[in-house]
């Protein structure tokens, strides 16, 4: 983590500290005993080690909540109080998380009301098209109703775009990286509506074609320079 910092600092980077966290699902273990207690001792353990680099930006809470139509009593239990404690440990620092199940929630006034209870400053819904579970067409819509709901919220709406697709069957098969022409159309469709893109990247979907450290496919060398030539030069220019 150090060098990842240090190498941040020397760019002019800002980098987001991972939070946690033990136990996969977030709701069935949110009331376990040490629960909260370990991400304390972990958070203050990192933030005495690593706080004083000037690419310290704050923290990712990487306990992924999937929402069905709003967030479960497990996480909105959970969060409030590890959000709590961060802003204890530097008020200034920001706080990001990246939940799944955007695809399913509701437009509610409820929902707002969670959003603001959170205590976090940006929230980058993963847009599932990677894992399948939305496709490229229904972009819009989701995004138009996340823009409605942030809009009536204190919280930055971001976006966690999936650059990869599935060798075979979800989750249990290799990943590849996704065409740049689907990347393309999540970027151009999702953009409108979000403070910021963020990518879902993974080892092995993109390598600069000099990497002495290849992980992945040949294609992996392909999206890197389409990614390179067809998108960041478009956004130079």
């Amino acid at each position: 983590l150090s060098a990842v910092l240090t190498a941040a600092d020397r760019n002019g980077q800002s980098v987001f500290v991972s939070a946690g966290f033990y136990g996969h699902q977030t709701e069935e273990t949110s009331n376990a005993p040490d629960y909260l207690d370990w991400h304390k001792r972990l958070t203050e353990e990192l933030f005495a080690k690593y706080n004083h680099y000037r690419s310290f930006y704050g923290w990712y809470i990487p306990n992924e909540a999937e929402i069905e139509g709003h967030f479960s009593e497990g996480y909105m239990a959970f969060t409030p109080k590890l959000t709590n404690h961060l802003r204890a440990l530097d008020k200034d620092s920001k706080i990001l998380i990246a939940p799944y199940g955007t695809r399913k929630i509701a437009e509610t006034d409820r929902f707002v009301h969670q959003i603001n209870s959170l205590g976090v400053d940006f929230i980058a819904y993963q847009d599932e098209v990677g894992v399948r579970k939305t496709v490229v067409d229904e972009l819009d819509e989701i995004y138009a109703r996340l823009n409605r709901l942030h809009k009536k919220s204190e919280v930055a709406l971001w976006a966690d775009v999936e650059i990869f697709e599935f060798e075979g069957e979800v989750y249990h098969s290799p990943l590849l990286p996704a065409s740049i022409q689907r990347i393309k159309q999540q970027l151009q469709i999702i953009a409108p509506y979000v403070g910021k893109l963020l990518c879902y990247q993974m080892h092995g979907l993109m390598n600069l074609p000099e990497t002495t450290a290849f992980c992945g496919v040949p294609e992996t060398v392909e999206l890197y320079q389409d990614y390179a030539d067809q998108i960041v030069e478009d956004i130079a220019t």
